[in-house]
């Protein structure tokens, strides 16, 4: 990825490293924001709001923007017909209840509220219907870290079973209805 953005966007202007966010050694109190689209769960649970808090300067802003399956009748009840499809490849079955889309309140809407690095968030929600082709949400599937981190006989045949569902039960295509939530907290100085 990192060779793909030296190629498509050469510049003496843009700066590239390679490491994780926890591990990355930036100036401290030198960026006005720190931002992440879908990603940010992935980063360890100590490092999601100390090493922002330590980033940032003052009044800089961490925004994270997270996709949510929510509850909502545009599925056609595919939410519910699905289960049996994850839980036969799924060892956890963890499915939970989806939220509705006023439920929404971003991954790290919680604790940024317990936090003394940041002032309590702002959440923004975007309701959005995605409507897929089985094939298209086969390849949607494909995306999923969930999904790659599969085996691949277990992969293709998940994959199988959730297309073949859309294709018989849902005349081929298939909504999910979405929220994207966009976080943001501003980085508490007080005592700073």
């Amino acid at each position: 990825m990192a060779a793909r953005l030296r190629q498509n966007f050469a510049s003496d202007r843009l700066g590239i490293l390679v490491a994780t966010f926890e591990d990355v050694v930036l100036a401290q109190h030198a960026f006005d924001a720190v931002v992440s689209a879908t990603a940010y769960h992935w980063v360890d649970e100590p490092a999601r709001l100390a090493k922002p808090a330590e980033l940032l300067r003052s009044g800089g802003w961490l925004a994270i923007i997270d996709t949510v399956h929510v509850a909502a009748a545009s599925d056609g009840g595919f939410f519910a017909r699905s289960q049996r499809v994850y839980a036969k490849y799924e060892e956890s079955g963890d499915h939970h209840q989806l939220p509705s889309p006023d439920e929404v309140t971003g991954f790290l809407g919680a604790d940024l509220n317990g936090s003394s690095l940041f002032h309590p968030p702002l959440i923004f929600r975007f309701r959005w219907d995605q409507t897929c082709s089985a094939a298209g949400y086969g390849k949607l599937l494909r995306t999923y870290s969930s999904t790659q981190a599969m085996s691949e006989p277990d992969r293709e045949a998940f994959i199988g079973d959730m297309t073949q569902l859309v294709l018989d039960e849902f005349d081929g295509k298939v909504t999910r209805p979405l929220v994207f939530a966009l976080t943001m907290a501003q980085r508490n100085t007080m005592g700073a």
